[in-house]
């Protein structure tokens, strides 16, 4: 015993949060026991994991390709709006702005 330096006497196994994880760990371990075939349910697991990714994926597609849609009736609307020009020019010198 260190009263001076209580951290010497600091023991990991003993953590709180340590001994709530190890009890977790051998539920999980005491479930997955009670199946005779863990990796069916690995496999399950990782289909299910493809299932969700290829939804994604799709949803993807399908926002990129309304995107596009929105942006070819934009420049459309653009190309059909008469564009005019007043005969400003943006390269002018900022001394004959000043006037």
């Amino acid at each position: 015993m260190h009263p001076d330096e209580p951290w010497l006497d600091y023991d990991p196994k003993a953590h709180k949060c340590l001994q709530e994880r190890q009890k977790e760990e051998i539920q999980e371990k005491a479930q997955s026991n009670n199946s005779d075939e863990p990796w069916i349910e690995h496999g399950k697991r990782m289909q299910e994991k493809a299932k969700a990714h290829y939804q994604a994926c799709l949803e993807r597609e399908k926002a990129k390709e309304l995107a596009k849609e929105q942006n070819n009736a934009q420049k459309e609307v653009k190309k059909e709006m008469p564009t005019i020009d007043y005969g400003y020019t943006q390269n002018t010198l900022s001394k004959s702005r000043r006037r």
